[in-house]
């Protein structure tokens, strides 16, 4: 029982030296975001709005490629916008609630636990306000491209 963990990192080792190697496989794959430009095929206009990515991906076996692929994604611009939407609602609503609690007449000018934890609870509360709001509207109109 000594030797187990010893015996079977050796016996591992040996397999991988051992071992036949094989052709070699390669891949790769990347994405870039791009800045808005058009593109025309088949006579219809198509226009890519920035922040949207191009994604490559090849594959191949030895000097061969065997698959190839590129393509534009734009579904996350909008998840992206909603998502900084969402931060700034949060970050205004935690700082009003907080000057409200520091300089509003007739309270105690201190910020406590208390306060500060409306004010994170104003703060999720608007930032979900904000996201619903967004999601709505995207729902109500057609896709902007």
């Amino acid at each position: 029982m000594k030797y187990a963990r010893f015996t079977t990192a050796l016996a591992a080792a040996g397999t991988l030296v051992l071992a036949t190697p094989t052709g070699a496989h390669a891949g790769a794959i990347g994405s870039t975001p791009v800045r808005t430009f058009e593109y025309s095929v088949g006579g219809v206009t198509m226009k890519v709005p920035t922040g949207c990515m191009f994604t490559h991906a090849i594959r191949g076996s030895g000097r061969k490629i065997t698959y190839q692929n590129a393509g534009v994604d734009c579904a996350f611009v909008g998840a992206r916008r909603r998502r900084q939407a969402g931060i700034a609602a949060f970050i205004v609503g935690l700082v009003v609630s907080l000057a409200f609690f520091a300089f509003f007449p007739g309270l105690p000018h201190v910020i406590d636990w208390g306060a500060i934890l409306v004010s994170l609870a104003v703060g999720g509360l608007a930032r979900w306000g904000c996201q619903s709001w967004i999601t709505r509207t995207a729902k109500q109109r057609p896709e902007r491209m």
